[in-house]
């Protein structure tokens, strides 16, 4: 389909513009794009409704339903209870936060971020993934797309955001790329489904 194949191209046009502060994939209820955002009240709950799970042929699964994605040196995998010292202490290090703009966060906080995480795959069918170093088994950060329902204008309901947080570790080897060049190229695939439904 022309249209999907434009408007694909032009997801990854954004993504590479912006750096993927904003992913622009939606529902597919109508074409939009940082100079077009529908900011009606009324979208949300539809959009938000169109947006299904969508599982990708040959895609490795958790035993949740989340999809495992492995790159060279990365694995890209569910959250665990077990991630939880790693992802506290990350979110924690002001070497980290430098650049996020955020106060270091409380281990309760950092439990309802992972909790969020999950919470996204099971309602949207995307969320954030736990990032694992391959060689060494280590937590290295994470990385995904998320609804996080902004109150801004304009809105960017329906429109879910990329985002990444690596450990101060891990810096300066390009897993961040990595990680987010697997992650869209998982979100390209699957946003080319739903469209096509």
């Amino acid at each position: 389909n022309r249209e999907l194949r434009k408007r694909l191209q032009r997801v990854a046009q954004v993504f590479t513009a912006h750096r993927a502060i904003v992913f622009p994939i939606h529902c597919g209820c109508q074409p939009r794009g940082p100079q077009s955002r529908d900011t009606r009240s009324d979208h949300a709950p539809a959009c938000l409704q169109r947006i299904r799970r969508i599982s990708v042929p040959g895609q490795t699964r958790s035993s949740d339903g989340i999809p495992v994605l492995e790159t060279e040196r990365l694995r890209l995998r569910a959250m665990e209870v077990e991630d939880l010292p790693d992802y506290v202490a990350m979110w924690a290090d002001p070497v980290v936060l430098e650049h996020i703009g955020i106060p270091p966060s409380s281990r309760e906080q950092t439990w309802t971020r992972l909790l969020r995480a999950h919470g996204h795959w099971s309602l949207f069918g995307f969320g954030f993934w736990a990032v694992q170093e391959k060689a060494s088994g280590r937590f290295a950060g994470e990385v995904g797309f998320a609804e996080f329902m902004r109150e801004m204008e304009p809105s960017l309901v329906g429109t879910p955001e990329a985002g990444w947080v690596f450990a101060a570790w891990s810096h300066g080897q390009g897993f961040a790329t990595e990680a987010a060049r697997a992650a869209l190229a998982m979100e390209i695939r699957s946003a080319a489904m739903r469209l096509s439904k």
